[in-house]
């Protein structure tokens, strides 16, 4: 049980879960939509299909012949052209690919979904997976997007298929666009603290989100949902200062914050602007983006270490001198 099919295996998390499965043994082929993306895979030692995930009769390209399917491609709020673009692809296309799984006999389907289904508004302590999802309308955009997809995922298993939901919370590590955007608005001078940026928040390396996904592969069980996180919580301010500072932004230039309430104000301003115009895009400021930049965020992951075997193989002081 060795053929994967993985969308997003040209993402951030997508290239360093393929090149965890390829030196496991594994042979990967991944979903592909450009020439650009074809000789990425290849050039990782991963075969590229051509297909859609709005397309179910090309998905069976990418199935077929794999035992395990691994979905985590997904649109986010700041890479949509719009909130319909977002739920065409995140719920819809998960919907797809499910289906297109059960038909072709694939005996493991991992989604990876994201700790923010679990988002509520308000601080969230040590949170483990018994938490339940809040109602969907109190989600954000992609938060709600994903607990769409676990509630359909759940909804529509079958005891011939293995479904498993890894939900994960700040990714980060070398190779990430989201970081070097980031760093861009600091010498920009548009990086501001929200609150004062006091919170704390659960982090995950991508290399040992990678790793979490492959034991969920070979130890997870159906229909279980597993966090996987560093372990010890961060404060937020201190997380993105020491990430700021590796990629060479002074440190005088993280001085700016925002008092909560008005960031508030923002969100509704930024959300009217953007219905009443037709603007493209989704707003510079979302319900999501404040709540996790003020709002504690913390997972307990002791069931994917214990259930999982899962642990850290990169330190927070690792990944660090890695960025």
């Amino acid at each position: 049980m060795k053929n994967v099919f993985l969308t997003g295996g040209t993402g951030f998390v997508g290239k360093y879960i393929i090149e965890e499965l390829i030196r496991e043994g594994y042979n990967v082929r991944a979903l592909s939509r450009s020439r650009e993306s074809d000789r990425t895979l290849r050039e990782m030692g991963c075969d590229p299909v051509h297909c859609s995930l709005d397309k179910p009769e090309t998905l069976e390209m990418g199935v077929r012949g794999c035992d395990i399917v691994i979905h985590c491609a997904a649109k986010l709020e700041t890479n949509a052209d719009s909130v319909q673009e977002l739920y065409r692809d995140n719920v819809q296309g998960t919907e797809n690919l499910f289906q297109v799984s059960k038909r072709d006999n694939v005996r493991v389907f991992i989604f990876i979904s994201s700790e923010g289904v679990i988002m509520n508004g308000q601080h969230i302590n040590n949170a483990d997976e018994q938490i339940p999802i809040p109602p969907l309308n109190t989600l954000g955009w992609y938060n709600e997007s994903k607990a769409l997809s676990e509630q359909y995922i759940n909804n529509n298993r079958t005891n011939l298929m293995k479904s498993i939901i890894i939900r994960l919370p700040l990714v980060w590590g070398a190779r990430d666009n989201v970081l070097d955007y980031l760093v861009g608005l600091c010498n920009k001078f548009q990086w501001f603290w929200i609150g004062g940026g006091k919170n704390y928040l659960s982090i995950l390396h991508a290399k040992n989100a990678a790793h979490g996904i492959r034991l969920a592969i070979e130890k997870g069980e159906d229909g279980e949902t597993y966090f996987l996180s560093d372990g010890e919580p961060v404060q937020y301010q201190r997380f993105f200062t020491d990430r700021f500072k590796q990629k060479g932004v002074q440190t005088w230039k993280l001085k700016m914050s925002l008092p909560i309430w008005f960031a508030w104000f923002l969100v509704f301003c930024f959300s009217l602007i953007w219905k009443v115009f037709k603007l493209k895009g989704l707003p510079l400021l979302t319900k999501t983006g404040l709540i996790y930049s003020s709002k504690n965020f913390t997972l307990n992951d002791s069931k994917a270490r214990k259930k999982l075997g899962y642990s850290n193989i990169v330190s927070y002081e690792q990944g660090m001198k890695e960025l």
